[in-house]
């Protein structure tokens, strides 16, 4: 199957800046933690443009897989049987490593609720205990759950819209960085401080302002679908990042399992279950 390559590339691109930016914080590592900008407002970091370039991609991915009007119900529902499952595997896998290593992580009912739902980001809290990348996982289904309304916007108003929107990102920016305890970081999560990212992504493709070329690379593909794993695990395996080569193949190995789990087991069934007759594969997340 031909899919665009742009896409697939920048998703590449995105997971790699984010992988080494943590290894950079874990190692401190200034060339690999480096970071400028405006304090409390946007800081540019190798983990920083791979979250925008994450942003920019899932916006034109919907747009590229949604051109044909659904029902809402059904667009959101398509959109949380892609991210959580998955998303419920790496706690699974998280918390089995950690049983192994004899020091199961204590929760209480309300980090139970909040793990699940990923909404730990929202209560203040970033990732909670068990997978710190849940906060993107919250922040993510937020903005699925807006696309429509903006994606309306971009359509009916073009390039006003998206000057609206940088706006409005830019005032919510500086309100959130001045009015908000830094430490719980809302620039870098509140919906409306990064919503123009996301429309970034609808306009270009609604004005067709990229690269048309198509690829069949098996490893282009399987790279590209392997991003959105290997963001939910490479955190929580950064405990053995002294070690390269066992990280790596730790990340790889846990992020391909749950990749595998998803794709072979758990999207077939749901497809079947829920009777949702065009469940779009990870390149359209």
């Amino acid at each position: 199957m031909s899919r665009l390559l742009i896409f697939d590339l920048l998703r590449i691109v995105a997971i790699f800046l984010v992988i080494i930016a943590h290894i950079g914080q874990k190692h401190n590592i200034s060339i690999l933690n480096c970071a400028c900008g405006v304090q409390d407002f946007y800081f540019v970091s190798f983990g920083g443009i791979g979250v925008t370039i994450f942003l920019i991609v899932s916006g034109a991915a919907l747009r590229l897989s949604n051109a044909q009007v659904i029902g809402y119900k059904k667009f959101i529902i398509k959109r949380l049987c892609r991210i959580y499952p998955a998303y419920w595997c790496s706690l699974i896998i998280i918390l089995l490593g950690s049983a192994a290593k004899s020091h199961m992580v204590t929760l209480i009912p309300m980090d139970l609720l909040l793990s699940i739902t990923a909404m730990y980001v929202f209560a203040g809290e970033w990732g909670g205990p068990i997978n710190s990348s849940s906060w993107f996982i919250g922040f993510i289904t937020i903005l699925y759950m807006i696309y429509p309304f903006v994606a309306h916007l971009i359509r009916t108003h073009g390039y006003m819209a998206l000057l609206a929107l940088l706006i409005v990102s830019i005032w919510s920016r500086w309100f959130f960085g001045q009015e908000i305890d830094p430490a719980i970081r809302a620039t870098e999560w509140f919906p409306l401080c990064r919503i123009f990212e996301f429309a970034l992504g609808i306009f270009i493709v609604e004005k067709g302002l990229y690269p048309k070329a198509l690829t069949n690379s098996k490893p282009i593909y399987l790279l590209s679908n392997l991003s959105f794993y290997l963001f939910l695990i490479h955190i929580p395996r950064l405990f053995v990042a002294n070690n390269i080569l066992i990280y790596t193949v730790l990340v790889i190995l846990s992020s391909y399992s749950i990749y595998l789990f998803d794709n072979i087991i758990i999207q077939p069934r749901l497809k079947a279950i829920l009777n949702i007759d065009s469940m779009p594969n990870r390149s359209d997340s």
